[in-house]
């Protein structure tokens, strides 16, 4: 089990996400796993989040705001896909 879990809802915000990946996997502790709540996005988050699916747990639910995806990423089991 991580030392550390990252959770990060995100929603329309593919043009922002590569950065944010890039800070989380650019730190020097390793110990990380980081769960991607997608809220029903229909930009193109699911092209950007490809090249770390392999690094990410990835859950992609229908848009039902942010205060939701905090409670459903950590409430229902989540599979990387």
């Amino acid at each position: 089990m991580p030392e550390i879990s990252v959770i990060i809802p995100t929603y329309q915000h593919a043009r922002h996400d590569c950065r944010v990946f890039e800070s989380i996997f650019g730190q020097t502790f390793k110990d990380i796993e980081v769960i991607v709540v997608n809220d029903g996005s229909t930009d193109n988050t699911e092209e950007i989040l490809k090249p770390y699916l392999d690094k990410i747990i990835y859950k992609k639910i229908a848009n039902s705001g942010a205060p939701k995806q905090g409670t459903r990423a950590l409430a229902s089991p989540v599979a990387a896909s």
